[in-house]
């Protein structure tokens, strides 16, 4: 800013549900700068808006920008009137004498009713909750019509050494009343399987969710990818660089999620599976794959506690974001000259996430602790 500008910064987020493939949220900034003129008025100068939309189609978040700048110059002070604009009785003030003769004693709120009672800050969150209730109870009860469905391009498109090129999608389906039904298959060129998930579930207005879901499929063995999907399967076909550590999962989950629209969730889940290692079936263009992950072969049934955090504001203008998770495992080995008898072991990890703007960049910082016993 110059010559002692002053300014003020207004920020308002809203966020509604359009449809099962594409849900929107806004984040609008507004900024009002105002500028001394001729040295004695503080006048408006500039303004710009900035709308931030942020939205999924098929899942895959998007985000759109849209910015606008007024700029206000050629102002002209006590400039001459016209003198009809002045014409009529003149607007005069009594005076203070008069102004005693009528004394106003008490407050304001006390000269209410008595049946008549102010909104307190609590009551309007409680009415803006049963709203936002009520409008997801209304999203949730209508049937829509079957989509297409993904998480990220790499279920559509993805290349590894164990399925070479795989091509998958998946497809769902609002069947009303808070229930949903989704599923996702995959085809790798190199091992010449079919692989799918299936998922049904319901969700009520609350934020309470219950799903049932099971198939056969990959799972990888890290809390988190080392690299993008896209990155991974471009390294994968053209210098055999693989960092996919996978081992194959045929089972049933049950799911209980706890404030599915909160920023902070809970999720109950129970797991029965089979885990079973795999082999490299592909070729890189150049380079060699390593060995497939050395996963063991077993059969286990899974108990695990998680906690999700959204993003949300941090300080000093900061986003966090934290995740959470315990498991307790009852396995047996699928080996027959393995020990036969159950292992018992627990596993807890975290990760947590901080972003803070610096100029035109971003500091990203994450880490990522597990530990494991039994």
């Amino acid at each position: 800013m110059v010559r002692g500008e002053s300014s003020l910064q207004r920020r308002s987020t809203s966020a509604s549900a359009t449809s099962a493939v594409s849900r929107r949220a806004e984040d609008v900034n507004v900024i009002l700068e105002n500028g001394l003129v001729d040295g004695r008025f503080w006048l408006p100068r500039r303004q710009e808006i900035e709308i931030t939309r942020s939205s999924t189609w098929m899942d895959f978040p998007a985000r759109g920008i849209i910015r606008g700048r007024w700029e206000v110059c050629c102002v002209q002070v006590n400039a001459s009137l016209s003198a009809p604009l002045f014409t009529g009785p003149e607007i005069v003030s009594l005076p203070s004498a008069a102004l005693r003769a009528y004394p106003f004693t008490g407050g304001i709120l006390e000269q209410l009713p008595g049946d008549v009672r102010l909104s307190e800050l609590d009551d309007v969150r409680r009415v803006q909750a049963e709203a936002r209730a009520l409008v997801r109870a209304g999203a949730l009860a209508r049937t829509r019509h079957t989509t297409l469905f993904a998480t990220a391009v790499s279920d559509l498109v993805r290349v590894n050494r164990v399925e070479g090129i795989a091509l998958g999608g998946g497809l769902s389906r609002h069947l009303g009343a808070g229930l949903a039904a989704e599923t996702r298959v995959r085809f790798g060129f190199a091992d010449h399987e079919l692989k799918g998930t299936a998922r049904f579930g319901w969700e009520h207005a609350t934020g309470v969710a219950i799903s049932v879901s099971g198939g056969n499929d990959f799972r990888l063995a890290g809390d988190a990818p080392e690299t993008s999907g896209v990155r991974n399967s471009i390294a994968a076909q053209e210098f055999g660089s693989d960092f996919t550590d996978a081992f194959r999962t045929r089972g049933v989950t049950l799911t209980l999620d706890i404030g599915t629209h909160s920023p902070q969730r809970w999720r109950v889940s129970l797991e029965r599976a089979r885990e079973d290692p795999l082999e490299v079936h592909a070729r890189p263009v150049s380079g060699r794959y390593a060995a497939a992950f050395p996963a063991t072969s077993l059969t286990g049934t899974t108990l695990a506690l998680s906690m999700f955090a959204a993003d949300r504001a941090g300080p000093w203008g900061s986003r966090v974001r934290a995740h959470s998770a315990v498991a307790l495992t009852r396995a047996h080995l699928n080996d027959p000259g393995a020990f036969s008898r159950a292992a018992d072991f627990a596993r807890v990890n975290a990760a947590f996430g901080f972003e803070r703007p610096f100029g035109a960049s971003r500091l990203v910082f994450s880490a990522i602790a597990a530990g494991a016993m039994g």
